[in-house]
């Protein structure tokens, strides 16, 4: 046989898919390729030729379609992959339920996550890696998954991911999602399910996170910045500062303010100038100039800015850009003393 995407494989990836739900139906299992009275080994001569990516063990997926997709939606792909396996009733956990709930996490490598009970040894196999369940909440059903509730798996990523990949999770569960359809939870109800821990060091260095969280950042890039801005043992600043002219009309709202050094700061994630919600019809160039004027008006206020651009890797860290760094260095920054002191937490964060 030759090309393998005919017929009902051809129809599946012909139309242009809106969610990542209707990309996982047009998965290409070995069974249902079987079952259509084909041969699996054409599967695999497919992958050679760079025709068909294979996606996990027996499902596979058209080379050209998977590389259009983001490394979020191909790892979200994965999570769908393995639920079509033989254990249709795993509990997805951690990054996996993260990316189902719509919550922000980081790492294109990431293996799919599952629970099992506590009576049975977590492992890693073909790319599954498995976890004791913390038995916080019972698991919850989302776009046909069973998963941790947003709660839980907020406290996970808390024990297992970088601090401030943590605190970006934490914070955008305080606010509602309007994408997801999903209502805020308050930190008093995150903090409640943590204290069901059986752990104190993993109470700590949950409960760590979730006083830090701010329901004001506003993505989760800035929340990165900010978490490291802390550790390194910088003044925090205030988030979504209004800055106002000499007769109180709004000019812009900058990320981060430091009253200290009457200094702005702008994180502008490339998400800004790529995808259709953040340009709302406008061309690129056009939203990035509108973003200019808007900053030069801001600095005609009296107070300085520094800002940049988060790499487009899943990893946006404002604090480590090197744009960001030279601007702090320009405007005189000094590190401000009150962060500096306290035992920190295996997660590298001070406790509060």
């Amino acid at each position: 046989m030759g090309f393998p995407l005919t017929g009902r494989w051809r129809c599946r990836w012909s139309v242009p898919c809106s969610t990542v739900e209707s990309w996982a139906n047009a998965l290409i299992s070995v069974s249902d390729y079987e079952r259509a009275g084909e041969n699996r080994r054409s599967l695999a001569r497919q992958v050679q030729r760079g025709v068909l990516v294979r996606v996990r063990p027996g499902i596979y997926a058209p080379a050209r379609e998977w590389r259009d997709l983001t490394w979020w939606d191909q790892y979200r792909l994965k999570v769908e992959a393995v639920a079509q396996g033989p254990a249709s009733d795993r509990v997805f956990s951690r990054q996996s339920a993260a990316s189902v709930w719509g919550i922000p996490f980081f790492g294109a490598k990431n293996h799919v996550h599952v629970q099992v009970g506590r009576s049975t040894h977590g492992r890693l196999s073909a790319g599954v890696q498995s976890h004791r369940d913390l038995e916080l909440e019972s698991p919850v059903k989302r776009k046909k998954l069973w998963v941790t509730t947003r709660a839980q798996t907020v406290i996970e990523l808390a024990l297992s991911v970088p601090f401030p990949h943590a605190v970006a999770a934490a914070d955008h569960v305080l606010n509602a999602d309007s994408e997801e359809s999903l209502e805020p939870i308050s930190k008093n109800e995150i903090m409640a399910i943590a204290e069901r821990l059986n752990s104190k060091a993993k109470f700590d260095r949950a409960s760590n996170v979730i006083r830090f969280a701010d329901v004001r950042s506003d993505s989760p890039g800035e929340s990165v910045s900010r978490a490291n801005m802390y550790l390194e043992g910088f003044g925090q600043p205030e988030l979504q500062y209004r800055v106002e002219d000499d007769d109180g009309s709004l000019i812009g709202i900058s990320d981060f303010y430091w009253e200290e050094l009457r200094l702005l700061g702008e994180y502008d994630g490339l998400t800004k100038y790529s995808r259709n919600e953040y340009l709302q019809g406008k061309l690129p160039p056009d939203v990035l100039t509108a973003e200019k004027i808007r900053e030069d008006a801001m600095r005609m206020t009296g107070r300085g800015m520094v800002g940049g651009c988060g790499p487009p890797c899943g990893e946006p860290d404002l604090m480590r850009h090197p744009f960001f760094r030279r601007s702090f260095g320009q405007q005189g920054w000094q590190r401000i003393s009150g962060n500096t002191s306290g035992p920190q937490d295996r997660s590298g964060a001070r406790t509060f």
